[in-house]
C-alpha cells in the first residue's frame, strides 16, 4: 500500500458551496443553522484536509466510480496511473505524475493538490496538519463529518458542545497539530453510537496533509 502520495481535491469554498446547495440542507435549513452556530469556531472554508471529493480515475470493477466524470481527460490518466484500483483510484505516488494529471484538468480553478502521508510522518514547513479517517475509498474524515460538512454521521444536537470541545485543538487549517491529538479524537469518536464504524481496527488512520506547489 502506498504510504505517501498526492490527491487532487476541491478547494474548500467549492466543497462548502456544493454541500449547502444539496436539497437535504435546504430542507432542514433551520437545523443546519443551529449546527453551524454550535460549531461557529470552526469555519468550514478553512478545512484543508483530505475529505474534499478527490478527483479519481475510472474504476475497472465498478460502474459506480465513473457515474460522475467532471474531468474526463484527467480522470482517464488517473485510471492509467492507478491501474483501475477502486480503493486507491485517486492517490498518485509520484509528483511528476500528479502534475501530469493536474495539467489535463480543464476547470483548474476548482482544484488544488495536497500531499498525503500515513504511518511515517515527516514534518516540514509545508505540513498543514493531520486529518484522520479512511486512507482509501472516499477519504472519509472524522473532522470533516463532524465539524465541516456533516454528510454521513454528523453528531446529534445534544453532543454539539462536547464534540466542539474535543475538536478545540484543531489548527487554522481545521486539522490537528500533532498525530497524538488526532489519535485522541479517534479514541473519543469511536465511543459514540452515532459515529461511523471501522471495518477493522486502524481503518481510521492519521494522515499528514502537506501543501504542494504547482
Amino acid at each position: 500500500m502506498i504510504e505517501h502520495g498526492y490527491l487532487i481535491v476541491l478547494k474548500p469554498a467549492i466543497v462548502v458551496q456544493e454541500f449547502e446547495d444539496r436539497e437535504p440542507i435546504k430542507k432542514y435549513f433551520v437545523e443546519y443553522r443551529k449546527y453551524r452556530s454550535a460549531f461557529a469556531r470552526f469555519d468550514p472554508l478553512l478545512y484543508r484536509g483530505m475529505s474534499r471529493k478527490p478527483l479519481s480515475g475510472f474504476c475497472k470493477t465498478s460502474d459506480a466510480c465513473s457515474l460522475y466524470v467532471p474531468e474526463p481527460d484527467a480522470q482517464s490518466l488517473l485510471e492509467e496511473l492507478t491501474q483501475g484500483d477502486c480503493e486507491n483510484s485517486d492517490i498518485v505516488a509520484e509528483y511528476h505524475d500528479v502534475m501530469s494529471v493536474y495539467d489535463k484538468i480543464e476547470n483548474r480553478a476548482r482544484y488544488e493538490i495536497i500531499g498525503v502521508r500515513r504511518d511515517h510522518f515527516i514534518e516540514s514547513g509545508k505540513t498543514l496538519g493531520y486529518d484522520i479517517g479512511y486512507w482509501g475509498g472516499d477519504h472519509f474524515s472524522l473532522i470533516a463529518d463532524t465539524a465541516v460538512v456533516p454528510t454521513w454521521h454528523g453528531p446529534p444536537e445534544q453532543d454539539y458542545a462536547e464534540v466542539a470541545d474535543k475538536l478545540s485543538s484543531l489548527n487554522n487549517n481545521l486539522l490537528f497539530g500533532t498525530p497524538k491529538q488526532a489519535e485522541a479524537f479517534r479514541t473519543y469518536y469511536k465511543t459514540k453510537d452515532w459515529a461511523e464504524f471501522e471495518d477493522y481496527d486502524g481503518q481510521f488512520c492519521t494522515v499528514q496533509i502537506e501543501i504542494v506547489d504547482v
